[in-house]
């Protein structure tokens, strides 16, 4: 068996289009995201799809993050007139925002069918979620928006 035979007979999964960590996939002319125990919680048939984007969003829970940080740096600038708590206000606002950075953008994939607009915020790595929405829009016909 030469190197290149090798490569080729690799036991790999069929080939579909999937979001593994989102749980959302194409069967049989199907858009389908099931739940963690397998059931269904959405289905539209790939005809009924007029449009498909990939979208990144501010999340909520950075501007949460970020406000209470900004809480505790004001009480520490206006209220404490202790040094120590203010240094110890102003480092925990430091930390406060710096981990609301880690999840400042949400990947989301925006279905559009039928008028109505089915928003699917995705946990997949962000190129993935975008490969899918171009491959899904190839499948439901492409350049329509």
């Amino acid at each position: 068996m030469s190197d290149d035979d090798k490569y080729l007979n690799t036991n790999l999964p069929p080939a579909r289009l999937e979001l593994q960590r989102t749980r959302l996939r194409v069967e049989e002319g199907e858009l389908v995201r099931r739940n963690e125990g397998g059931g269904i919680v959405t289905r539209v048939p790939l005809d009924d799809i007029e449009a498909v984007r990939y979208a990144r969003d501010l999340s909520l829970f950075a501007l949460v993050t970020w406000a209470f940080s900004a809480g505790l740096a004001a009480i520490g600038y206006f209220v404490s007139e202790n040094n120590v708590v203010s240094v110890a206000l102003y480092v925990l606002a430091i930390l406060g925002a710096a981990f609301g950075m880690i999840g400042l953008l949400n990947d989301v994939l925006l279905v559009k069918t039928r008028g109505e607009t089915i928003r699917i915020a995705c946990l997949d790595p962000g190129d993935e979620v975008e490969g899918f929405a171009m491959s899904l829009k190839a499948m439901t016909g492409g350049g329509r928006e």
